[in-house]
């Protein structure tokens, strides 16, 4: 799960999110792709909706249903690998604490991955939009403001397991840290940001033996 910026406040919504993603580089036999080091790009596109909704007091049940496109470009060929991923189905406490001159919006949540999305290996696992297996996940979001002025600290955590393929996508964690400001125009507000990530991203199995 994106550790991106969304809405911390505790309240009702719908969202429509597209997120991009490019890594550029040369192929290598010693990490994830075999090749004769030429030259190697995959772009990933993501188009994310969203929903949450509070079932009682500070509880609320969310989703996010996600179409992924990813495009591979090396010296001699492009593909294509696109398919919806696998529902997001979360349950979590959100809630927020108004002190003298701050607030503080905490969210904490938990939940599982439906594995029905598409399953596409023509060009390894790593690349499928689905996974074909039920996992889960944890984590927390943490926004402090002081007056136009916030400061948001996140990270999640998803155990992945293994499907009726045998085969198990490695385990992902990720974080990040965010500067923001707010600046409101009329019945807009722009929030400009800027801070780190760090993404966690273990080796997958197969029949236990890694991949």
């Amino acid at each position: 799960m994106s550790t991106g910026l969304v809405n911390s406040d505790p309240v009702n919504y719908f969202s429509l999110k597209s997120r991009n993603l490019t890594y550029d580089g040369v192929e290598s036999s010693f990490f994830r792709h075999t090749g004769h080091k030429g030259a190697f790009k995959e772009s990933y596109f993501n188009y994310d909706f969203g929903a949450k909704y509070f079932v009682y007091k500070e509880v609320y049940a969310q989703s996010v249903f996600s179409y992924q496109q990813i495009r591979l470009n090396t010296d001699s060929a492009s593909n294509l690998i696109n398919g919806i991923t696998d529902p997001l189905i979360l349950i979590g406490y959100n809630d927020y604490e108004l002190f003298e001159s701050w607030q503080l919006n905490y969210n904490f949540f938990g939940g599982i991955d439906l594995g029905i999305g598409d399953y596409k290996t023509d060009f390894g696992e790593e690349y499928s939009p689905g996974s074909k297996s039920y996992d889960g996940l944890v984590g927390f979001e943490l926004l402090a403001k002081v007056k136009k002025v916030g400061f948001s600290l996140k990270g999640n955590l998803k155990l992945n397991f293994e499907n009726d393929l045998n085969y198990s996508f490695g385990n992902g964690a990720n974080s990040s840290f965010l500067f923001l400001y707010y600046h409101e125009k009329e019945n807009l507000i722009y929030i400009p940001f800027i801070g780190s990530t760090y993404i966690l991203n273990e080796q997958d199995y197969l029949s236990k033996d890694l991949v």
